[in-house]
């Protein structure tokens, strides 16, 4: 752990470099932080590409016209490609009333776990508080959740309303939805 003391020798700018230093010289910390990523991440990963196959079994891509884009006329080709791709949008849709619950659902208990057994093998003295962690890591998912949906509604009623007022709000959502999934 950096002491007090460390952390007041080291200048401001340095502080990241000094802590990721600090990481690296405790290789089994990052194994646990990186372990407990992919342990959620590849089923995830697994289970994704299984659904899509399912998807892509109930529509093929010949069937929704994916296979028949002419890339050498881009104007057409994007109409094709967003005709395609409205077709799959149902079967998606269903896929995801379920798996993103699901999701979210498993990634706050191993991260809220997997947090824990890193912080704990950090300092011994902090208290294993998975429960904790795991009402944290529901506040941010539901504030994510929240800034996504509330974004996408405000663009859709901006297109339907043709409102000027979505292009001010662009530069607003766009940082809250690139910062708030690394934070997480």
């Amino acid at each position: 752990m950096i002491t007090r003391s460390r952390a007041e020798q080291i200048r401001g700018t340095q502080t990241l470099v000094d802590q990721m230093g600090w990481m690296l010289r405790r290789p089994a910390i990052v194994a646990v932080e990186v372990g407990w990523r992919w342990l959620f991440g590849i089923p995830f990963l697994l289970v994704c590409w299984s659904r899509f196959q399912h998807i892509f079994t109930v529509l093929t891509p010949k069937d929704s016209g994916l296979s028949n884009i002419d890339p050498s006329n881009p104007w057409l080709a994007a109409g094709a490609f967003s005709r395609a791709v409205a077709q799959y949008v149902p079967l998606v849709a269903h896929e995801l009333r379920w798996l993103a619950p699901a999701a979210a659902l498993v990634w706050i208990v191993i991260s809220a776990l997997g947090r824990n057994l890193a912080l704990k093998s950090m300092d011994r003295s902090l208290r294993f508080r998975p429960f904790s962690m795991m009402a944290l890591q529901t506040a941010w998912l539901v504030m994510f959740g929240g800034i996504c949906i509330g974004s996408l509604v405000l663009l859709l009623i901006g297109e339907l309303t043709g409102g000027n007022w979505v292009e001010r709000l662009r530069p607003v959502l766009l940082p809250c939805a690139v910062c708030l999934p690394i934070l997480t």
